[in-house]
Parts: structure tokens; sequence; C-alpha cells
């Protein structure tokens, strides 16, 4: 993880960057810092945390087929959110 921050070149994290709490958002010390974030089915809680920020980098969000039941059925209010695509830019750096 040092040597890949250092290396200058972007980062992609697949769901969550290694070493970031993903409830919590606090990162480890040795934690990577992303250039961008593609995470699964829903952005994490603690990607909201504003130490979270500098190794999340732009946060994408991907469809994995879970049923819009599904998500209702546990109280989350998704939106259409993925209405325009299989993949949607929720911000970031």
């Amino acid at each position: 993880i040092t040597k890949a921050n250092a290396s200058r070149r972007p980062i992609l994290a697949l769901d969550a960057p290694s070493g970031l709490d993903t409830t919590t958002g606090t990162p480890a010390p040795s934690g990577i810092r992303a250039t961008a974030t593609l995470t699964l089915a829903l952005p994490k809680t603690g990607f909201r945390a504003p130490a979270a920020s500098a190794h999340v980098g732009e946060l994408y969000v991907a469809d994995i087929g879970i049923p819009p039941e599904v998500y209702a059925s546990l109280g989350v209010a998704t939106n259409h959110l993925f209405a325009t695509g299989e993949i949607q830019r929720l911000g970031g750096a």
C-alpha cells in the first residue's frame, strides 16, 4: 500500500479502499489513497466522514442486480439510483 500510494499512479478501489473503516470512515495510517472508488450496491456510511474523502477519491456506485424490493424491505430508499445507468458518479475529489 505504501508503494502504491507513493507511485503517483491512479488507484481504483473496488467496493472500499483498503484500510478504510466503512462504518466510521476512519482510515488506517497505512490505508490506500484511491483516485476513485467503485463501490457496490450502495455507498458505505463511512464514506461521508471528512477523513474518508482523501482515501475514497471520486466515488461511483455500481448496480449489482439487487432488486428494488429487497432495498425496500430493508427500509432503504434508493430513489431510482440506477434509473439512468448501472454506474453512477456520486461525487468526490
